[in-house]
């Protein structure tokens, strides 16, 4: 037992005696572009490696240096001074084993520069509550302890905070403050930022309301998803041609003039038209701008049928068309002057308000399925026409 504890005491003391120097470690670590080199703590530790099956002794240090590719700028680099022990008697410098860093001198983004870079993707920075935030009861802004760290020369974080109520159940509305970590990033050390990415800390709720599920959903289009992609239908139904659409009476009013578009028109006019015509399941629920995903697809499938395939619609349907045998008050069959050529548009009545407590009444489109051949069967037969307009002298 006391030779054990002699043991202890001998190694022991080869540890205390033949730990390297503050001195020497500097030398090691210092080279053209340090500027200082401070120590973590009073002394060093010594550890067992696994990896080389030997003691290491490891003192942390943090060195200020010159930024190399950017010497106008400070780089901060913590870490470990690691020194091999060799012989049973001393210690070797082996490698400085880096931990962080991060740079100082840089000048940061000023908030009105970090608000022009977020304008360009809220939902990107509000994350899950971008459809869930439904009142800012404050914009975004840095917080009172920004905690700017530079990664790189073209990369910067930073804490921003704000508050809300937020939906956070099918009957609760929470009022809380949340807290981001948002990073920008760009391509040059002076260029402007390109990118960001943003991590939000939970809700610190401060208050909380119950509501009823019908109340929710009201609340629904508050949200924040909502009321910015409300503003970004509108601006884009602005640009579009402005037709005006007439009330129409019956089905084949609105199917004839849906025919004269696909007929006569280009991929705006047709946009505007049935944004004006379609009826709510192609929206967003609450808007009539605001397309749903159903909406879009039936847009733009529309559109690339009628206008941009090789053969367009106006080459497969005449003026004067036909209508199918399965046509109804409600499903009407345009036939093509091609065989086995037909595009249906499916129709229904909905209520478009009150006036004095009577339902107001309007016919809407809730399926338009343009068909328009591509196939070789079809090409050829089209080119067999050397007049085209022979291919509508049926209808006439």
């Amino acid at each position: 037992m006391k030779f054990k504890i002699f043991l202890v005491l001998v190694l022991a003391s080869n540890f205390i005696y033949a730990q390297p120097s503050e001195a020497d470690i500097k030398s090691k670590l210092t080279s053209d572009v340090t500027l200082s080199i401070k120590f973590t703590k009073s002394t060093g530790t010594r550890q067992w490696n696994s990896s080389t099956g030997n003691w290491e002794y490891v003192r942390g240090v943090i060195i200020t240096q010159k930024a190399k590719n950017f010497p106008e700028y400070k780089v901060i680099i913590g870490g470990d001074a690691v020194y091999q022990f060799i012989g049973g008697t001393k210690y070797s410098y082996w490698k400085f084993r880096p931990v962080y860093q991060y740079y100082e001198g840089i000048p940061n983004p000023t908030e009105a520069e970090i608000m022009k870079v977020l304008e360009k993707d809220w939902k990107t920075f509000y994350g899950y509550g971008f459809n869930k935030i439904i009142n800012l009861h404050s914009q975004p802004q840095l917080a009172a302890e920004p905690g700017w760290m530079w990664h790189t020369p073209t990369s910067v974080s930073f804490k921003m905070r704000y508050t809300v109520d937020m939906i956070t159940s099918n009957i609760h509305v929470e009022t809380g403050n949340i807290s981001s970590e948002v990073r920008f990033y760009r391509d040059e050390i002076k260029g402007e930022w390109k990118s960001f990415f943003v991590l939000n800390a939970p809700l610190e709720v401060t208050a909380k309301k119950e509501y009823s599920g019908d109340e929710i959903k009201q609340f629904q289009k508050n949200s924040l998803a909502f009321t910015l992609n409300e503003q970004q239908a509108k601006a884009a139904t602005k640009n579009l041609p402005d037709i005006a659409v007439p009330d129409f009476i019956t089905p084949e009013e609105l199917a004839d003039f849906i025919h004269s578009i696909l007929l006569n028109g280009n991929p705006e006019q047709l946009k505007a038209v049935l944004i004006k015509t379609l009826d709510a399941h192609a929206f967003v629920p609450g808007s009539s701008v605001q397309l749903s995903p159903n909406g879009n697809n039936l847009i733009d499938n529309c559109i690339k049928a009628a206008y941009q395939s090789p053969l367009k619609y106006k080459d497969q349907y005449c003026a004067n068309y036909k209508k199918g045998k399965l046509t109804s008050e409600q499903h009407i069959y345009i036939m093509g002057n091609l065989p086995k050529t037909v595009t249906l548009i499916s129709m229904t009545k909905v209520n478009a308000g009150y006036i004095n407590g009577v339902a107001k009444t309007k016919w809407k489109i809730y399926n338009l399925d343009v068909i328009v051949r591509q196939d070789e069967d079809a090409v050829n037969y089209f080119n067999s026409f050397s007049n085209k307009e022979l291919l509508c002298a049926p209808h006439k």
